[in-house]
């Protein structure tokens, strides 16, 4: 078999020979309804919950973080 230079060649080649593949050949049943894709950004309330309290424990850790770096700051500075 000869290899084809390009993808587009190789991927013809390829869906000529395995029946199915390629994506003209599907087709939709007659009255089928596409269902509809879910929301990325649609949570629910536990998952509302759980940002909030990471969101709290983050800020919570940045200030005590901060705390102590102004007290090691000040103790280094005043001895």
């Amino acid at each position: 078999m000869q290899q084809p230079d390009d993808f587009d060649a190789c991927w013809d080649s390829a869906a000529s020979t395995i029946p199915g593949l390629s994506i003209m050949d599907r087709t939709a049943v007659a009255g089928a309804e596409r269902p509809e894709p879910r929301s990325p950004h649609r949570t629910t309330t536990f998952g509302l919950v759980v940002q909030l309290v990471a969101l709290v424990l983050a800020g919570y850790v940045i200030a005590v973080l901060s705390i102590m770096a102004v007290l090691i700051g000040c103790s280094i500075l005043f001895g």
